[in-house]
């Protein structure tokens, strides 16, 4: 995995999108051989991809709200 400022400058260029990156995570997540499966109790798969596709139309249309936007993250409880 890449570095956090890695993936915001992916975004920032265009080399990236917040799909793809959401994508990647999501298949890691549902990994069956792979920690996934073990650490995360509930998925908003449909929900993470939404949020993803919105973030790629506003920095298409040259609207970044942070550095961050568009990087998919996980919440521990």
């Amino acid at each position: 995995m890449k570095p956090i400022a890695q993936i915001a400058d992916d975004l920032a260029s265009g080399a990236a999108t917040s799909r793809a990156l959401t994508e990647e995570a999501l298949a890691r997540i549902e990994d069956p051989n792979g920690e996934g499966p073990r650490a995360f109790i509930r998925v908003f798969r449909d929900s993470a991809l939404a949020e993803a596709d919105a973030s790629d139309r506003l920095r298409g249309a040259g609207v970044v709200p942070s550095p961050l936007a568009g990087i998919p993250v996980s919440i521990k409880d």
